[in-house]
């Protein structure tokens, strides 16, 4: 371009001579808004927020399971089947001719049926609680789903109901725990001083019952079956077994470190970590604090060996679900209404 065309002066254009830009301004904005659309995320796809416990639901499963656990304390022992097993292994009761000690202050009616024999008692106590906490551990294992997995509505339904073949291997898996558990406390037990069999031939002299010579080694490892069925069976099924493999694997590393957090520091962080730590400190506690009324002279049936820890350890548990609860409930309303 030469100089004398910088300095000739512009002429104006008309209107008409203006290059038609609104249309394309137009079809510009109108892609923009198309891809702006298509760079949002799809609400089916994309990662929803992670559900939290419904504390009336929680309070309403766990009057159901406290509830159920009494009933089976004091009424499954007293079932025709049960009372006719023990009437078996305490026949010989009727015959004798001996007073017991213990009749010049007879106990309640009520307790004859669950104190007549302390092995079928704890037998009755076992099978009821391990039907309870399966089916308590199943709910506390999907609510420990919807708190720790992320992922879609799709991926949390397949871990909450897997398939048959699964569950049952996670359920034998859990069972199998139980077992492993309950043999370790039982040598516990025996070492804390539970009554071995030398003990039974003073005992059933005392009573005139006929008491075969493992019937005491039997009656503890109920005990230790059914403190692991409380404490280990929830954890377990919710956790996953414990295992001690020294594998560089994250997910047995979380899962190594939360039972050593849970169950050795004493340190639940949500609802299902304090629904599962405090029964079972609160069963560990009442089966302690059972074991008192054992050693006193007051002679009394529901003396026997081991009904007194083993209904301290239903009673702990009981009592510390509730006090779970209760904490979940406050923690809640306290977030909903702070000050």
């Amino acid at each position: 371009m030469s100089l004398s065309d910088l300095l000739q002066p512009k002429k104006p254009t008309a209107p008409w001579d203006k290059p038609k830009t609104k249309p394309k301004a137009k079809k510009d904005a109108a892609k923009d808004v198309k891809g702006s659309k298509a760079k949002q995320p799809n609400p089916s796809t994309q990662t929803p927020a992670r559900p939290r416990v419904s504390i009336p639901v929680y309070i309403s499963i766990v009057g159901v399971h406290t509830t159920l656990l009494s009933y089976t304390a004091l009424f499954l022992p007293r079932t025709k089947v049960l009372q006719d097993l023990a009437g078996h292994y305490a026949s010989d009761a009727s015959s004798s001719s001996a007073v017991p000690t213990s009749q010049d202050r007879p106990q309640h009616p009520f307790l004859t049926a669950l104190t007549s024999s302390p092995g079928v008692t704890l037998f009755a106590l076992c099978a009821g609680t391990l039907i309870l906490q399966t089916w308590w551990a199943s709910w506390l294992r999907g609510a420990w789903v919807d708190l720790t997995v992320q992922g879609t509505e799709d991926e949390r339904a397949r871990e909450k109901f897997p398939e048959a073949g699964k569950k049952a291997r996670h359920l034998a898996t859990t069972y199998a725990s139980v077992v492993v558990a309950s043999l370790l406390l039982h040598v516990v037990l025996v070492l804390f001083g539970a009554p071995m069999n030398e003990y039974v031939h003073s005992y059933s002299k005392r009573h005139h019952k006929l008491t075969d010579p493992g019937s005491l080694t039997l009656k503890t490892y109920l005990l230790a079956l059914l403190i692991s069925t409380l404490v280990v069976l929830p954890a377990s099924y919710v956790l996953g077994p414990p295992t001690w493999s020294t594998s560089n694997d994250t997910a047995l590393l979380v899962k190594r470190w939360t039972w050593v957090r849970l169950f050795a520091e004493l340190s639940p962080r949500n609802t299902v970590e304090r629904a599962l730590v405090y029964p079972a400190v609160g069963t560990v506690l009442g089966a302690w604090a059972g074991i008192i009324p054992t050693a006193l002279d007051w002679d009394r049936p529901w003396q026997a060996w081991p009904l007194t820890p083993a209904y301290g350890a239903l009673l702990g548990y009981i009592a510390s679900s509730i006090l779970a609860v209760t904490l979940d409930a406050v923690i809640s309303t306290n977030a909903a209404n702070p000050l």
